[in-house]
């Protein structure tokens, strides 16, 4: 008898044992959530795409660590090396896939234009980190596209608005290439205009692979110009203003962007480029306490790639994503695309660059930008510069050797 209770005994240990280590384990596991990231991770702009995912990940990295949502997120990492056929294979094949919740895409605006209408189909939620082009996040597009970086209109905006209430400038001639890109910002700035009751004395457009900028110069010459406003790519622009301190057009000279490749200086020279302005969309990490955490976390992560013009975009995109999860789960919603749409369209999420919410269309409210200034053959802000407290000015400037 003794024997029999106590064979009994030691089956219910066992059984205890089985079922709440089973329980144990149950709550331990969890089930994983992933979410893609497409960047060009190769091709000519791979160290843009590559910071970016590097940001992303390490957003995603911390809501892991930190033990507090009841999934695991996966990033799943896709190269769309910057060409839309590829970008568009890309997404292509995620849908197909289906592993995917959400998206968080890309660098330019040509392969997003191209992957909007996949992933709309789709139903898959895309998060733009860096494309640009206004009409990518519209009402027609919501909620399954946002977008957590400024259009070009709103750039646009943000630099008229400096050029007339700060400057007190009214009379800018527009030069733009050919591109999509250089039209669209035409459009932008000659709506920013408009909005303080001004027009363009005067506009052209350039082919995109120009250097000859002879005939164009000749007429803002001939014309009453405050300012030159400059809508194409970096490495023109700055061709463009070399030969516009050449023929002695001492005006101010301005875009937006394009501070993001260094060629601007080197083509245009330390002495032509001094004085230009830049309207960027960011605000400078290290003014920030939370910039100066970021930077911290990224350094702390290993990474050994130096921050992308944009990349901090990504890592707040990531928080937009996690926002999202913590939004569902909170809520008892499932996770899945549609789900994740509406959790991403309604967030409001804090992040390094502030709080960031998206309107109807879509698009984040209240971006941030900062005025930068070439001084010494270097960007900076210009709020840090000589040209801020008038120890150097803008016009009548040759003061650079």
């Amino acid at each position: 008898m003794k024997k029999l209770t106590f064979l009994l005994l030691v089956l219910m240990l066992m059984t205890f044992c089985v079922f709440g280590c089973s329980n144990d384990n149950a709550a331990e596991t969890k089930s994983t959530v992933k979410v893609a990231f497409i960047a060009p991770l190769s091709g000519a702009n791979a160290l843009e795409g590559q910071t970016a995912l590097n940001c992303f990940s390490l957003a995603v990295d911390e809501a892991n660590a930190a033990d507090n949502l009841n999934v695991t997120i996966e990033v799943v990492a896709v190269d769309d090396a910057g060409n839309t056929e590829t970008g568009l294979l890309a997404a292509q094949e995620l849908v197909k896939k289906g592993e995917v919740m959400a998206v968080c895409g890309h660098w330019n605006s040509p392969v997003a234009s191209a992957t909007v209408p996949v992933f709309k189909k789709a139903g898959l939620p895309l998060l733009l980190w860096a494309a640009s082009e206004t009409t990518l996040t519209s009402a027609e597009n919501y909620p399954y596209v946002t977008r957590i970086f400024p259009t070009n209109n709103q750039v646009n905006r943000s630099l008229v608005g400096y050029l007339v209430d700060k400057l007190a400038l009214s009379k800018v001639y527009i030069v733009s290439d050919d591109t999509d890109y250089g039209q669209e910002n035409t459009t932008a700035l000659e709506g920013a205009l408009a909005i303080k009751n001004l027009q363009a004395v005067g506009k052209t457009t350039i082919s995109a692979d120009a250097t000859d900028f002879s005939e164009q110069l000749a007429a803002i010459a001939a014309l009453d110009v405050q300012a030159i406003y400059f809508g194409g790519g970096a490495a023109q622009a700055g061709l463009f203003k070399k030969d516009a301190e050449a023929a002695g057009l001492d005006v101010y000279f301005c875009g937006i962007y394009y501070s993001v490749a260094h060629n601007f200086i080197e083509n245009a020279g330390t002495k032509a480029a001094e004085g230009s302005l830049l309207m960027k969309p960011d605000v400078e990490l290290i003014k920030k306490e939370r910039g100066l955490e970021f930077l911290a976390s990224y350094a702390e992560a290993g990474y050994a790639e130096p921050l992308g013009s944009f990349s901090v975009y990504a890592y707040d995109a990531g928080l937009v994503m996690v926002q999202a999860i913590k939004i569902l789960t909170a809520e008892g919603k499932t996770i899945d695309p549609a789900n994740m749409a509406t959790a991403i369209a309604n967030s409001t999420t804090q992040g390094v660059w502030g709080t960031t919410t998206f309107d109807q269309t879509g698009q984040v409210v209240s971006p941030a930008f900062s005025v930068y200034v070439v001084q010494d053959g270097a960007w900076m802000l210009l709020s840090d510069s000589e040209y801020a407290d008038g120890t150097r000015t803008f016009v009548e400037k040759k003061t650079a050797p």
